[in-house]
């Protein structure tokens, strides 16, 4: 019987891992909510590979880093889509990821890509959703995971703790060896 248990918890364990990385095309939102990042905000560039926020001027990649873009039907943003799977970094490896991003001819014909700020990448969370939390009508198939931030917060996280966002219900997260995912932003600091 201790055999089964176990077998049973690994599975659970590796059931619950597993559901990090999964990929939610259609949140979980509360229509009673308003809604903190509406479609209206953003306005889609580059075929729709990229986004810019009206609100704060950032130009956004909507798909994760390792995950590809796939237009939809022209004009029909809604059918845009992400495949594959997001790619982790450590914080070097994400710091790193962006000097390559921009050596050369940058990312949709543009250079200055970086990891955002704390509060730039609060700024994409859609507080009236979960898992993700984010507009996935506007950043498609971000998976249920935190994001890399560039900038510590001005919050106690303890010596050499580095900064990010998890798009499982929008919180903050605090760590330094681990891997996250990335989606670089362009534009104003």
């Amino acid at each position: 019987m201790t055999q089964t248990r176990t077998l049973s918890a690994m599975a659970l364990i590796a059931w619950a891992c597993a559901q990090m990385f999964l990929v939610d095309a259609h949140a979980a939102c509360d229509d009673s909510v308003k809604r903190s990042t509406p479609n209206t905000d953003f306005k889609f560039l580059a075929g729709g590979a990229i986004v810019q926020h009206k609100q704060t001027a950032l130009v956004w990649q909507r798909c994760p880093e390792g995950m590809t873009f796939i237009a939809g039907t022209a004009g029909d943003r809604s059918r845009d889509t992400c495949s594959g799977t997001a790619s982790t970094f450590s914080l070097e490896g994400a710091r790193q990821l962006q000097e390559k991003v921009n050596s050369g001819a940058g990312r949709e014909g543009a250079t200055g890509w970086r990891l955002p700020t704390m509060e730039e990448l609060a700024s994409i969370v859609e507080e009236a959703c979960q898992v993700p939390a984010i507009n996935t009508a506007v950043f498609p198939n971000t998976p249920v995971t935190w994001f890399w931030a560039a900038a510590p917060k001005a919050l106690p996280a303890g010596p050499g703790q580095a900064w990010g966002i998890g798009f499982g219900a929008g919180g903050y997260y605090t760590g330094r060896n681990d891997h996250g995912a990335v989606r670089l932003v362009r534009g104003a600091r």
